[in-house]
């Protein structure tokens, strides 16, 4: 059985994390940003970060770039369970700092106060009567968005352009860019790991990936988020009102553009079918030791652990671990076939699927 075979049977037994509905995948701990660089002119104007805000239309970026396949996101957090607390205790700031409006006309107002103009083209001039231009940098992971942003910031009279460079991540790390989309390696319990993303110091971690990519710098927000890293993570008060005030601070500056959720998922064919965008994702096994499949308990597991050396064909900790069973791999992927195959496990991915999958997909969710 190739992948191609597992692929195709899998579609006619298995749906995805949301069933039918979007985002389809499961909501990553990588939430994703526009971001520029702070410690440049013009970007380090909070006034134009919003304005390029107020430029974005999030939900077209899911609608267009995602297929639906995501979803908008207020803060630079995943909406995980452990996490509602923090996104219901900034509510009110939240529609005060609207970090998704799509308004044009307030970002023209931001710019022109600013004393940038237009020119005949429609495209903004600074207030030395140079013209304003933001190169977007990223990766394959942003191909699809890439192109979307661009054409929303020129639509808005920011002239843009959208590359993946073999250098990005070097240069992203470092601070050699402009504009670039990237992600939020931050909190998935307690708010302490993105606070630390916009610490002045975390940008001097060399190679860091959970690290200050915004170049944004507070000394006030850095005390808070000093605090927070040594609050105990069971003091949820405490960690809210350190979470508010950081708040108070961070969501008036905008250190980087929000844009939405990342969604590890199916994707559309050239048909409009959803299919599986890789089997490494959501695939449900049976490892042996215990049955991974896609319950309502088990799709609040995140597969893509870095312990899982191949996605999907090596359980990770977080599963296996309740019965008392190292991750076991049971299969690589190589050459276009599947590889190093436990005996029987090829025909267990089928078995398996017949016997168990037909309920979760009949499943209803709570």
């Amino acid at each position: 059985m190739n992948k191609q075979q597992v692929l195709t049977f899998c579609q006619g037994w298995l749906k995805s994390w949301t069933g039918n509905k979007p985002p389809y995948g499961y909501v990553d701990w990588w939430p994703h940003s526009m971001y520029v660089n702070c410690e440049k002119a013009p970007w380090s104007d909070k006034n134009v970060r919003w304005a390029l805000s107020s430029y974005i239309d999030r939900q077209k970026i899911v609608d267009v770039a995602w297929s639906g396949a995501s979803k908008v996101t207020p803060l630079p957090l995943p909406d995980y369970l452990p996490l509602k607390p923090y996104f219901a205790a900034v509510a009110d700031l939240l529609k005060k700092y609207d970090t998704l409006e799509y308004n044009p006309a307030k970002g023209d107002a931001l710019l022109t106060a600013k004393g940038w103009k237009k020119n005949a083209a429609g495209m903004w001039m600074d207030e030395k009567g140079q013209p304003v231009k933001l190169d977007l940098q990223s990766f394959f992971d942003f191909t699809s968005v890439g192109p979307v942003v661009v054409e929303m910031l020129k639509r808005g009279g920011i002239d843009s352009s959208y590359s993946e460079p073999p250098s990005f991540f070097d240069d992203f790390s470092v601070g050699k860019f402009n504009g670039a989309l990237f992600g939020h390696g931050g909190s998935c319990r307690e708010p302490q790991e993105t606070l630390a993303l916009y610490q002045s110091i975390s940008e001097a971690i060399p190679g860091g990936h959970a690290v200050n990519f915004s170049r944004w710098k507070n000394p006030e927000f850095d005390k808070l988020a000093d605090a927070a890293i040594v609050t105990a993570p069971t003091d949820t008060k405490k960690l809210i009102d350190i979470w508010v005030k950081a708040m108070e601070i961070w969501l008036p500056e905008l250190p980087d553009i929000l844009e939405q959720t990342y969604a590890p998922r199916y994707k559309r064919d050239q048909t409009g079918t959803m299919v599986l965008d890789a089997i490494d994702l959501v695939t449900p096994w049976d490892c042996g030791y215990c049955d991974y499949h896609l319950t309502k308990k088990e799709r609040r597991i995140n597969p893509a652990s870095g312990r899982m050396k191949i996605y999907g064909w090596t359980q990770p900790d977080s599963v296996c671990k309740p019965h008392n069973a190292p991750p076991v791999q049971v299969a690589s992927w190589s050459g276009g076939k599947l590889q190093n195959v436990r005996p029987g496990h090829e025909d267990a991915i089928v078995e398996w699927m017949k016997t168990k999958v037909t309920s979760y997909v009949e499943e209803e969710e709570e």
